[in-house]
């Protein structure tokens, strides 16, 4: 008989398993890379503080975590809304995995290329300087404060 949430389990576990080893080591072959290429780590630690990079890791600890207590809870827990519930937060969770690591895997790209590191510099400046300009989270909060002294 055709067991789906067993089979659907091992298929998520399988495709995790390649997440994580063709991923990681992409990664931090970019960040030797990057270092080698520009001479200097400070393009590698900016690498480093990416929100994508950040959320790889912090989906990839969580999809892990998950993947060893998925079997334990698919044992003891029966009840068929239950395992569907479970198995939709791991589905949910090893695509959000994927589609992070298709992003990272384009910023990794931009990196390689130094015009396209430039203007992902230059944009993320331009932002940057827009926000002192309007007067950042300081103007924000004091205009707040302003509000509910009114």
């Amino acid at each position: 008989m055709f067991d789906f949430y067993n089979y659907n389990f091992s298929s998520l576990i399988s495709i995790l398993a390649a997440l994580l080893g063709v991923a990681f080591p992409l990664i931090l072959q970019c960040i030797q890379k990057v270092d080698e290429q520009y001479g200097s780590t400070r393009l590698s630690a900016h690498f480093k503080r990416e929100p994508a990079y950040h959320c790889y890791f912090f989906l990839l600890v969580i999809g892990v975590c998950s993947s060893a207590l998925m079997p334990f809870l698919m044992f003891w827990l029966k009840a068929k809304a239950t395992l569907v519930i479970l198995e939709t937060i791991h589905t949910l969770l090893v695509f959000s995995l994927s589609i992070n690591f298709i992003y990272l895997f384009t910023i990794i790209q931009e990196y390689y290329d130094p015009e396209k590191l430039f203007q992902r510099i230059k944009n993320k400046s331009i932002k940057k300087q827009n926000y002192i300009e309007r007067g950042g989270a300081s103007h924000h909060l004091t205009r707040q404060g302003q509000q509910l002294q009114q």
